[in-house]
């Protein structure tokens, strides 16, 4: 997906784009938009592969999550908005059934079966077994209005530490909440232990014994019910999220100017497309290879424009080398690899780069040369963190066999040829936390 296919869809240059992470969709030429650009991320967590290289290629950003602004926000070039989940009603009732009231004890709704789910059907198979001989249980997939409105406890169990909505469906439903402490911006919104209870991320039995002592104490439990739903219906609702995000683009219009030079737009675009070609299905399909070769090529594209002797250099022959390890060209990744060591922040990560490609063209003498003594994946940070993540993915994809069997008995290569072995990092270069 490009600008300039929406813009012949439109007949005209919008005064705006914006992106959200609903279809998965990509606009690959972001550096050759001439209006000010914004992505709106809702589940930046489960996009960990490409997620935060793909946002600061835009003007503007929002997201759901407070920790990925945390992470991201000081390198978008204008705002980067927290815009939390809401309660997905256009309002909620007046008067929800007191907790005493309703008839089920506990309740979840939500994916269980879904295979990037396991640790949560696991988490819930050991709630259910400490608590389905004395409570009425709902764990399982469903409407969540007519479950919620009926329960006395709302388990709320993240993917990924992830403000979620189950949070604000819950409060909103008149249920108390019971979710995991420490979840990002999450005492921004609600109060643990006025509005919500918390326990222990990831202990089961924590989480029930809450859930016990919040059963056995409804006066307290429909006290931070109702809190809770207060500050859901006040706060968190469908229009109140309108607002925020009306209230952003408008402040974005009134700037109608790219954030970035065109040569820093192009560098962040060619990150984005190599962390994009990185993001492998997790079952290889026909037409996943030109997926992952075009962008390569559009990155490779960039990278051949002039950036000058600037601190966006070694940069732009870091990402060179990736590109070229993704295109087994192991010999120029070695090249722009030690051109890229020549910026100070990018020493560390590209000596290490290139060790690991010395070895792949099975040069040990120049691997162990060039591998700088010391190094500590878990002391980077800045922008050398963010390539270290690149270069390991980069590394890893090269070495793993991406080919599958068609119906017809052919085996379709997506990356070869294959080769048996895995890059293994050893205790002083960890992968990035």
């Amino acid at each position: 997906m490009t600008i300039e296919g929406l813009r012949r869809s439109l007949g005209a240059c919008p005064d705006l784009v914006v992106w959200t992470d609903g279809d998965l969709g990509h606009l690959v030429d972001l550096d050759r938009c001439e209006v000010p650009t914004l992505c709106f991320f809702h589940d930046p967590h489960l996009l960990a592969t490409w997620a935060e290289d793909y946002a600061t290629a835009f003007d503007h950003m929002a997201t759901t999550q407070r920790a990925f602004v945390d992470r991201v926000g000081k390198a978008i070039p204008g705002l980067a908005e927290w815009i939390p989940y809401w309660a997905d009603l256009p309002e909620a009732p007046l008067r929800p059934a007191p907790l005493a009231e309703r008839e089920i004890d506990v309740a979840f709704v939500g994916h269980v079966k879904n295979p990037n789910h396991v640790h949560r059907a696991r988490f819930l198979a050991e709630v259910s077994e400490r608590l389905s001989a004395r409570y009425r249980l709902h764990l399982g997939e469903g409407d969540w209005r007519s479950a919620y409105a009926r329960s006395k406890i709302v388990l709320n169990v993240p993917v990924a530490d992830d403000v979620n909505m189950r949070v604000f469906e819950a409060t909103a439903c008149g249920a108390l909440l019971v979710s995991p402490a420490g979840i990002a911006g999450m005492d921004e919104l609600l109060g643990p232990g006025v509005d919500f209870v918390d326990y222990p991320a990831g202990s089961g039995e924590q989480a029930a014994a809450r859930v016990v002592q919040a059963l056995r104490n409804l006066s307290a439990s429909q006290k931070m019910a109702h809190n809770g739903f207060l500050k859901t219906v006040g706060q968190h609702l469908r229009t109140h999220r309108g607002r925020q995000v009306t209230r952003m683009i408008r402040q974005v219009l009134r700037t109608k100017i790219r954030r970035d030079s065109p040569a820093m737009r192009g560098l962040k675009m060619a990150r984005a497309l190599v962390a994009l070609a990185l993001d492998t299905p997790m079952v290889p399909a026909s037409g996943w290879n030109v997926w992952f070769d075009e962008r390569l090529e559009l990155a490779r594209e960039r990278l051949q424009n002039e950036f000058g002797p600037g601190p966006e250099a070694g940069e732009q022959a870091f990402l060179g080398a990736l590109v070229g390890i993704l295109q087994g060209r192991l010999e120029e990744s070695s090249a722009a690899l030690a051109q890229a060591s020549r910026d100070p922040e990018l020493e560390g990560v590209a000596r290490y780069g290139a060790s690991r490609v010395f070895r792949l063209i099975g040069d040990l003498p120049q691997a162990n040369l060039w591998y700088p003594r010391g190094f500590r994946s878990g002391q980077l940070h800045g922008k050398a963190k963010r390539y270290w993540g690149l270069l390991w993915a980069a590394l890893n994809h090269a070495v793993r066999d991406y080919s599958i069997r068609m119906p017809d008995g052919r085996v379709e290569l997506f990356r070869g040829p294959a080769r048996e072995t895995r890059i293994s990092f050893e205790s002083s270069a960890q992968g990035p936390a």
